[in-house]
């Protein structure tokens, strides 16, 4: 039962454990899963409808960054552990931990009303698609 557990709550690292490796060897610039990972996009606009690997920060909306911009940064800082700096760049915005558009989970974190979540999806779109 513990081992399925362990499963359960983290199956990234009990996989790392079964291989004899730490997780993030999985991900690495010499694994499979690492190179293939590093060259997908984060965001993603399918049919005119817009896929992001976590979500889109309102600050993201506002950045008025295109779809390609954002995506390169992000690939090109994939290999770079996030530190939060002092000063505010597009590079700490999209990788940051509370706002990049890997990790932002606010929709069901912050304080937003439902106005709030359109208004910043609405915006999104917008701004990356003009």
């Amino acid at each position: 039962m513990q081992d399925w557990q362990t499963w359960k709550n983290n199956p990234i690292s009990f996989l790392g454990n079964i291989l004899g490796i730490v997780q993030s060897e999985l991900y690495n610039s010499n694994s499979f899963l690492g190179k293939w990972m590093s060259s997908k996009n984060a965001l993603e606009l399918i049919n005119g409808n817009l896929f992001a690997h976590g979500g889109i920060h309102p600050d993201v909306a506002d950045s008025k960054l295109s779809l390609d911009e954002i995506n390169q940064v992000i690939q090109s800082n994939y290999y770079n552990p996030y530190y939060p700096k002092k000063e505010k760049t597009i590079e700490q915005l999209l990788m940051s931990t509370k706002t990049g558009i890997c990790w932002y989970r606010g929709y069901f974190k912050d304080d937003l009303t439902q106005g709030d979540v359109e208004k910043g999806l609405i915006n999104s779109m917008l701004n990356l698609l003009l």
